[in-house]
């Protein structure tokens, strides 16, 4: 009998007795015995028989957990591939990937994921220069420079980074890694690179979080050029975020920096200006945008809704 039919077998039996609160715990309780239990044997490296590495860091893992949840690793296991018959696999990205200096901890909170089902960041933000008031010049592809008067970093075109002033950050509000917005970013796009729908599901939800939280601050800035060059048109998980956010934070929308990646993203700029259109009709029930204009003197965009009341 396979677990989950023994346990659908043990609902159905037992449930029917039980008030929806008892139950709900009940399996509150065993979701943590079994989590437990997988922390247990992931920190006591008993059974392992699969080496992770990245950068310095080497993981000792069990190769059913991982290739149960992810069918990177099973397909990496296999044993036509090299990982599969020596044991161990090296994860390593371009030195111009958007994700290159995070990765080692990326790829830990990773397999905290995979055990733990959730990925608990262990490190603070480091904010380091991103306070001394520099400011960055980015030329642009026509030869235009923009100067930009705040986030932690900014890529462009060439993938370098350079560092800005905060003029947006909200010193009352603690900016930890567990509500990081850059962190959430990248932890969805290794959710999608690593097939693990889980934790896009999960770092989409902390994203979330973290956009309510930290929406006018550098790192939110940078989450967003994350979530615009990483992500896949058709995928509006982080992006519907973003639109919301950029839509309710008009503020937002007149930084140079965000002007530019509405400028790049065509699609999320036309997002925005709909749900702004949208969110500034009140009392309309219909709400559907029949006609769309743009101003001929200044190019503002403005909408027109059916008044159905």
């Amino acid at each position: 009998m396979s677990c989950s039919f023994a346990l659908q077998c043990f609902l159905s039996r037992d449930s029917q007795s039980m008030e929806p609160d008892e139950t709900l715990r009940l399996l509150r309780e065993q979701n943590k015995e079994l989590i437990g239990a997988l922390e247990r044997l992931y920190a006591s490296s008993r059974y392992t028989d699969l080496i992770i590495k990245c950068a310095d860091r080497t993981y000792r893992v069990h190769k059913a957990v991982l290739c149960s949840r992810s069918e990177f690793f099973s397909k990496a296991c296999e044993p036509g591939f090299k990982e599969g018959s020596s044991g161990e696999i090296l994860l390593k990205t371009d030195e111009n990937d958007i994700l290159y200096d995070d990765y080692p901890l990326l790829v830990q909170y990773m397999i905290d994921y995979i055990y733990r089902l959730d990925y608990l960041p262990h490190e603070p933000v480091k904010l380091s220069d991103i306070r001394l008031g520099k400011k960055c010049r980015v030329e642009l592809n026509k030869g235009q420079i923009v100067e930009y008067p705040y986030g932690t970093t900014y890529w462009d075109q060439g993938v370098r980074k350079r560092a800005g002033t905060p003029d947006l950050i909200d010193d009352t509000v603690p900016e930890t890694a567990e509500t990081d917005p850059v962190t959430h970013a990248e932890m969805y796009v290794m959710g999608d690179y690593y097939d693990l729908t889980g934790l896009k599901a999960t770092a989409l939800m902390k994203f979330k979080e973290a956009a309510t939280l930290h929406w006018n601050t550098p790192r939110f800035a940078e989450a967003v050029y994350i979530v615009l060059t990483t992500t896949i048109e058709s995928d509006m998980g982080l992006r519907d975020i973003v639109i919301e956010t950029l839509s309710k934070h008009k503020e937002l929308r007149k930084e140079e920096e965000f002007e530019v990646l509405l400028q790049e993203h065509k699609d999320i700029e036309q997002a925005v200006e709909d749900k702004v259109a949208k969110d500034s009709i009140d009392g309309y029930a219909c709400g559907s945008l029949s006609h769309q204009h743009t101003c001929g003197s200044c190019g503002t965009y403005f909408g027109m809704f059916c008044p159905v009341s």
